[in-house]
């Protein structure tokens, strides 16, 4: 076997035991495999980075589809969830101070930009934990890295422009309506998938209720199917 054979060779291991690493890290944390697949990646000046070729069948591999349907699917939730999100902007009704090695205090409602993290929707309060790259108020726009690990007794989030995730979730109810109203699906106690969605999220914590109003790829409730593809 020449060079060029073991390095191919060499390439596709390393690649293989990158995969299998994020399949794990994805498994033990609950999470998604596309974010945890970044962490076991090689750093950008690696010298593993001359198997390219490798990585970008596997990035390719891990990738969302692009969502293509414009709907809105509301999950009432039967239990309590960590839901992630990356928006550029979240929205909390009545957040009005940031606790952490930077305290904020204000007189009005604080919004996050670009935030990266978990929202929990509890019984008397939702939890927010994760990361903002900023903060804003009425009177003052911050940029600046902030670690986010807040409680907060709030009736309404909004995530703005959630960038293309999936969500798995347990309903007590569901309904997806596609934009034109043409093509609904209604379901109880049952699991939701949603393989890919992009767009607003309304969290609604009073009544347990999440609500994405965007674009999504497919939508599987029970044995039910709301699909993105062209008929």
């Amino acid at each position: 076997m020449d060079v060029e054979e073991l390095d191919v060779m060499e390439g596709k291991i390393v690649a293989a035991v990158f995969t299998s690493l994020a399949v794990v890290f994805a498994g033990v944390s609950g999470s998604s495999i596309n974010s945890d697949v970044d962490e076991v990646l090689p750093e950008e000046d690696s010298p593993l980075n001359k198997f390219t070729s490798s990585f970008d069948i596997l990035n390719r591999l891990m990738a969302l589809p692009e969502p293509t349907k414009e709907a809105t699917v509301t999950v009432n939730l039967s239990d309590q969830h960590d839901i992630n999100v990356q928006a550029s902007k979240l929205e909390v009704e009545g957040l009005e101070s940031l606790e952490g090695a930077t305290a904020v205090s204000s007189g009005t409602e604080i919004g996050l930009t670009n935030f990266n993290g978990n929202i929990v929707m509890m019984k008397n309060e939702t939890e927010l934990l994760g990361s903002a790259q900023g903060f804003y108020t009425e009177e003052l726009n911050v940029t600046s890295s902030t670690p986010i690990n807040q409680k907060v007794q709030t009736d309404y989030i909004l995530a703005e422009n959630v960038s293309n995730s999936e969500y798995s979730l347990q309903a007590s109810n569901m309904k997806v309506i596609s934009q034109n109203g043409s093509t609904s699906i209604s379901r109880s106690s049952t699991s939701v998938e949603i393989t890919a969605f992009q767009g607003d999220i309304e969290f609604r914590p009073e009544i347990n209720q999440v609500l994405f109003e965007g674009k999504v790829d497919k939508v599987k409730a029970g044995s039910a199917t709301f699909s993105g593809e062209d008929n």
